[in-house]
């Protein structure tokens, strides 16, 4: 689920379930539990987001928004006129965010009362927990409509942030129990943000009818824990008496069945096992778990053993991917026989379970079956040459997360800014990571340039205007919004094309520390309208054996960002940026200048816009006796002008010349890479 709500637990998980045996009983408390027709809920596919309520000014209340992090904006919490300072033009929760907390506040004087009953009307330390999705798909899953579903009240943990710039910060709310870390045996504080709280059920129903007629007027459908109902028996002995089969070495493949494998099973936890190309993943990870079910490698020649006389690791592979396995088919029995209002749990992500008692933990528990793959049982059936990350599993614990954003950025903008926001603040999505890191990469400057006209005079925007505008415009805002994330520029590649850049950077001669960095390539799903391909394709094939030994690269089209739009509907482009840029340099009283510029960066930044600027207005460079003879020449960039956010521009008037010079440029860069590194497989 992620966000403030923090992840939910597979049965595989729970502190108790040790064995494989252990794990047959939790499915069999399962099958009791629900054959006894005791509550369960479905388990949707959406984007966790958490309301509390907060005093309003002058007086009354409102609904904010709280992600759980140190940041100011969130322990105050996301009101509706705050919505900028954690989601910038570009971001893409921003407007279901702003709609969400608009019906929400619009319905404060209807669901008073119930809002006492359920502890939140006073307390936000409190939240209700909840998950939304838009028609189309959030994460892996397709949805006819746009929801809003809430699913039961949480409560933060009481939290102090203890370094980077919201040190000093004080989240209230309830003391953190200790545990025992299995690894050192050392008792810590939980690192969990909060935990789900016992709370009047009635109640909440009642508050998800009081919302629906608010919700429907935003197109939001209002649902609340949505119940699932056992209607056919469920039996595991087929399911367990399924062969599953183990390829060790070329010559040497074992067959079990299901209850076989378990029965001689221990669970791996979350210790780390050393794949040959030196990644280093958990016996969880999918792609292990994958490989071992296709048998497309032995796993003695997939594994690395340190010790092939005591043969830990491998033994660790195995017992991950038999248990993945058997939660996997042991929980499609158990979907198979649920139902609910939106169908059968098997077209949902799965099915929640919440009864301490019976299976030992506070926390609410899912079975998943084949969403633990990806979604579909054909997913595991893909190629890829670089990794797919595991839903909501952390799988190299203490590595950093890097997110490299490639482009010219002649001139950068909220496209590229809002692309950054999802990287820095974790939220494109449950699968993908915050950053720690982002390396935004401004390609070196073509000989044709990027120009704009000022004053009927062609102006070449340099790599020093993109460098003030990054600094002075969009990292204050990024860093406020993504507090301890670190932003770095690099501004001395050697390629005109990011694309090459980008290769460079991952390469063998580049910094990254494969031992300590993982890395996400900045890329969108933009569809080329000439070629038909999505923009993150162009990572895709990469060869493995040019980029730096080790290195982990994140799935790219898992972490690609979704293409966002400017307030006239078009694409975001840079040469229409530069257009009106132009235009406002020349005259700062262009009131179609100024309302162009500030779909493009914060109204509240023209005057440093043109205070960077001012030094290019009053040199002389090239005259041209037609002012519409502009430079159309659109940003390239090697992923897709970084993020998909500029559109092709077909203009009669483009530099013909110019553009042939750009392309002949960075062709030869590409092929130079190509024909030295092999650079695609």
């Amino acid at each position: 689920m992620g966000g403030a709500a923090g992840h939910m637990d597979h049965p595989f998980d729970l502190g108790w379930v040790k064995t494989g045996s252990n794990l047959i009983e939790f499915f069999e408390r399962a099958k009791v539990y629900l054959e006894e027709k005791k509550p369960s809920s479905v388990k949707l596919d959406g984007v966790n987001v958490s309301f509390k309520v907060v005093d309003a000014p002058g007086g009354g209340k409102q609904f904010a928004v709280d992600r759980g992090t140190s940041a100011e904006v969130d322990i105050s919490g996301i009101t509706g006129d705050r919505v900028s300072e954690k989601f910038p033009e570009g971001h893409g929760m921003r407007i279901y965010i702003k709609d969400m907390l608009q019906f929400l506040d619009q319905a404060i004087p209807a669901a008073e009362l119930v809002l006492k009953k359920l502890g939140v009307w006073d307390d936000p330390t409190k939240f209700l927990n909840a998950e939304y999705a838009k028609e189309g798909v959030t994460n892996i899953i397709k949805y006819d409509r746009k929801f809003l579903a809430i699913h039961g009240i949480n409560q933060f943990y009481e939290k102090i942030a203890k370094a980077g710039k919201n040190k000093g910060n004080v989240r209230t709310g309830l003391n953190r129990p200790l545990y025992t870390e299995p690894k050192t045996g050392k008792v810590k504080p939980i690192k969990d943000a909060s935990t789900e709280i016992p709370y009047d059920r009635e109640a909440l129903k009642e508050l998800v009818e009081i919302l629906k007629p608010y919700g429907e007027k935003y197109g939001f459908y209002i649902f609340g824990d949505i119940p699932s109902e056992n209607v056919e028996e469920i039996d595991f002995s087929k399911a367990l008496a399924e062969p599953f089969s183990i390829k060790l070495s070329e010559d040497n493949v074992i067959t079990k069945s299901l209850a076989q494998w378990l029965a001689e099973a221990t669970n791996p936890g979350y210790g780390v096992v050393k794949r040959a190309d030196g990644r280093k993943v958990n016996p969880y990870h999918k792609e292990l778990y994958k490989n071992i079910l296709r048998q497309d490698v032995p796993l003695m020649d997939y594994i690395i053993e340190r010790d092939p006389e005591n043969p830990v690791d491998w033994d660790r592979a195995v017992d991950g991917a038999v248990m993945m396995h058997a939660t996997r088919m042991l929980g499609n029995v158990v979907l198979k026989a649920l139902e609910s209002e939106l169908g059968n749990l098997k077209k949902h992500e799965g099915a929640i379970l919440r009864d301490s008692d019976v299976f030992g933990t506070m926390k609410p528990v899912k079975i998943t079956g084949d969403f633990i793959l990806g979604g579909t049982e054909s997913a595991f059936q893909q190629d890829t040459s670089l990794t797919e990350e595991d839903e909501e599993i952390d799988i190299d614990q203490g590595k950093k997360i890097v997110a490299i954003v490639p482009g010219a950025f002649k001139p950068p903008h909220s496209g590229h800014s809002g692309m950054i926001s999802k990287y820095a603040t974790g939220e494109l999505s449950p699968m993908v990571p915050k950053a720690d890191k982002v390396i935004i990469l401004i390609s070196k400057p073509t000989k044709a340039g990027r120009y704009m006209v000022v004053d009927k005079k062609q102006i070449e925007i340099r790599q020093h205007h993109s460098e003030k505008m990054w600094n002075e415009i969009f990292l204050p805002i990024l860093r406020e919004e993504a507090p301890g994330v670190e932003f770095e520029l690099v501004t001395d590649t050697p390629f005109a094309s990011s694309f090459a850049a980008a290769l460079e950077y991952i390469g063998p001669r580049g910094p990254l520390d494969p031992e300590n960095d993982k890395v996400i390539l900045g890329a969108s799903k933009k569809i080329d309208p000439k070629t038909n391909i999505p923009d993150w394709k162009r990572w895709n094939n990469l060869n493995p054996k040019y980029i730096k030994p080790g290195l982990e690269i994140f799935n790219p089209e898992k972490s690609a960002v979704d293409c966002t739009a400017r307030a006239c509907g078009t694409d975001f482009s840079a040469t229409d940026f530069r257009k009106a840029l132009g235009d406002f340099l020349t005259d700062r009283n262009d009131l179609e200048a100024k309302a162009t510029l500030t779909e493009f960066i914060p109204k509240d930044k023209l005057n440093i816009l043109f205070n960077i600027f001012k030094d290019v207005v009053e040199i002389e460079d090239i005259e041209i006796e037609d002012e519409n003879n502009i430079d159309a020449l659109e940003e390239f960039s090697g992923v897709g002008a970084v993020a998909g956010f500029a559109r092709n521009i077909e203009d009669e008037n483009i530099r013909r010349e110019q553009k042939e010079n750009d392309d002949e440029m960075m062709i030869r860069e590409v092929m130079k890479l190509i024909m030295e590194r092999g650079i695609l497989q």
